[in-house]
Parts: C-alpha cells; sequence; structure tokens
C-alpha cells in the first residue's frame, strides 16, 4: 500500500459508522492499525466481514446490523390532520393537492382516536361535498347560475376548512363532522 492511500484507509477504518465494538482490544503492532485495533471492520456490500489480522482473530464479539430504534411516526396524528388541510388551502390553486389530502384522510380517519378522527371525517365530508359543488356548478355554468354555485362552494368550502383548523389548533373535535355546514 502506497503512502498516500493509508490516510484515507486509517479514516475509512476508523470512522465507520456502521459497526459496534467493544472496548478492551489490544493494541496492533501493524504501523498501518496502530492505535486503531478497537475499528477492524470494513463494510462489504451491506454485511460486515472482519478485515485481515482484525477482531475475527482476537475474538471480539461484533455486531451484524445496527440496533433498531422505536417506531415513532415523522408526523403525529395533529401534524397530518393540519396537512390535509393545508393541502386543501393550496388545492384552491392547484386541485391535485386536494385529491392527496383526501387520501392521507380515508387512511388516517379509523385509526386516530375520536378527537382526530372527527376532524378526518369533517375533511373527507369536506372534500366530497366540495366536489358535489364542482360537478353541480360545472353543470349550470352556462346557463349563468353556475358561477353563483362555484362561488358558493368555493366560500362554503373556504369557512369549512378554516373552521377545521381553527378547533384542530384548540385540540377541539368537530363537533358535528357529518353535517353539510359547518360542523356545529
Amino acid at each position: 500500500m502506497t503512502a498516500a492511500a493509508r490516510p484515507f484507509r486509517q479514516a475509512f477504518i476508523r470512522f465507520n459508522p456502521f459497526a459496534e465494538f467493544h472496548s478492551g482490544i489490544p493494541e496492533s503492532t501493524d504501523p498501518l492499525f496502530k492505535g486503531l485495533s478497537r475499528f477492524p471492520l470494513r463494510v462489504v456490500g451491506f454485511s460486515f466481514k472482519a478485515a485481515p489480522g482484525g477482531a475475527a482473530k482476537r475474538g471480539v464479539t461484533m455486531a451484524r446490523r445496527p440496533a433498531k430504534q422505536a417506531a415513532t411516526p415523522i408526523v403525529d396524528d395533529r401534524g397530518l390532520a393540519f396537512a390535509v388541510y393545508i393541502l386543501y388551502f393550496v388545492g384552491y390553486l392547484t386541485g391535485i393537492t386536494s385529491i392527496i389530502g383526501v387520501t392521507i384522510a380515508y387512511f388516517q380517519q379509523y385509526s386516530a382516536g375520536p378527537e382526530l378522527s372527527s376532524h378526518y371525517t369533517f375533511q373527507v365530508r369536506t372534500f366530497w361535498i366540495g366536489v358535489i359543488f364542482l360537478v353541480a356548478g360545472g353543470l349550470l355554468f352556462v346557463s349563468g347560475i353556475g358561477v353563483l354555485i362555484l362561488v358558493a362552494g368555493f366560500f362554503w368550502s373556504l369557512v369549512r376548512n378554516v373552521r377545521g383548523v381553527l378547533a384542530l389548533n384548540r385540540n377541539e373535535p368537530i363537533a358535528k363532522p357529518n353535517s353539510w355546514l359547518f360542523g356545529d
């Protein structure tokens, strides 16, 4: 091994984040591994193999896999309910985010607690009643009354989403999540 490659190899062996070792390993006499006897592993693929002259000869136990941490969700249920409301607000401009929001609400509706389940039910109903407003307004658009239906549907869903976010912020459930109006 060339002298230029030694620092790289030593740094790779020293800072191997995937290996777990027990302390108390005697110092190595090899000048390449001097002071590095606690780090005799290298990663090959996704399995650990002992380096030549490393821990396998000294009887050191090595961890095969990194320890798993407790499975905690990245976003809790309240955060997901809030995200659905935000997706609905962005949906006024894009449309597709409302579909993503109702999908999240459907998946979370029955696994959440009663407080958040009322929010998810409220969000699902907001989506589908909003679709009814869009279809009715689109079909009657030519007659002129469709514009009024679309505007009324927009303000209805806007008020409904704002009231949902405010109730979520106060940690309150929606009183009547199956209502056609505003959940009161």
